[in-house]
């Protein structure tokens, strides 16, 4: 990722770009945003120590709602995050936003799916559409062609995400064994975004969640900004 401005002005989803693992406080969202670029240990990051030391945060902090940032995230593993998406429903006393983008791929793909089936009530899935299908076929091994030497890559199992692996026997084994059974979503659609309220429980409505249908754009640097109300400033930015 390449940005034209200083660090201090990039919105901080973009900011310190080597750090493939973050989290930050959000007191204006009463909660906490978990920012994994990719699904595999990072230089110096073993994902599954940064996700555990995340789990005692959230622990600790109790957020109202909790933001998972996969925009960037282009994959990996799928079993690194698996536990962690399923645990923070259980983590967070209001709603987990997922946030995603063209470029949220293969394993973060699957980790949005399983977040979204953890409690689909309460994880909301804030963006563009993801960068694939939700049927693809991943793992294999590449193969020269006979005649012209080309190499090409030849997947050969099933994700099947909106069926749970119903009804095929050519699945992914991680996903037979943890199937992920979502619905589709139109390109470019916002499920929902959140509205800072008074301060103060969040169990009291004091966080407001309404529909934004379809996604725009909400501000000029590509930095995902929940925005309702613009006459009004009535604002909070998810960076």
């Amino acid at each position: 990722m390449v940005t034209l401005l200083n660090e201090t002005d990039a919105p901080w989803s973009v900011r310190e770009w080597p750090t493939r693992f973050r989290w930050r406080e959000a007191p204006e969202l009463d909660g906490v945003v978990v920012d994994l670029r990719q699904n595999v240990d990072g230089a110096g990051q073993p994902i599954r120590a940064f996700l555990d030391s995340v789990t005692r945060v959230l622990t600790a902090r109790k957020p109202c709602n909790i933001v998972l940032d996969l925009r960037f995230n282009g994959g990996g593993n799928l079993n690194n995050t698996r536990d962690f998406v399923q645990s923070l429903p259980a983590l967070a006393s209001g709603k987990i936003f997922v946030l995603t983008s063209p470029y949220t791929f293969s394993a973060a793909i699957s980790t949005a799916g399983y977040a979204k089936q953890a409690a689909p009530e309460r994880v909301r899935l804030v963006g563009e559409g993801v960068g694939d299908r939700l049927i693809v076929f991943a793992e294999g091994r590449p193969v020269d062609l006979p005649n012209s030497g080309i190499g090409i890559g030849v997947t050969r199992e099933r994700h099947p995400y909106a069926t749970g692996c119903r009804p095929f026997t050519d699945c992914h084994a991680a996903v037979v064994q943890f199937p992920i059974a979502v619905p589709a979503r139109p390109r470019g659609t916002v499920d929902d975004v959140i509205v800072p309220g008074r301060k103060g429980s969040c169990h009291r409505g004091d966080h407001r969640v309404v529909a934004l249908r379809p996604a725009g754009r909400c501000d000029a640097e590509h930095c995902l900004a929940v925005c309702v109300n613009r006459a009004r400033s009535n604002r909070a930015e998810l960076c």
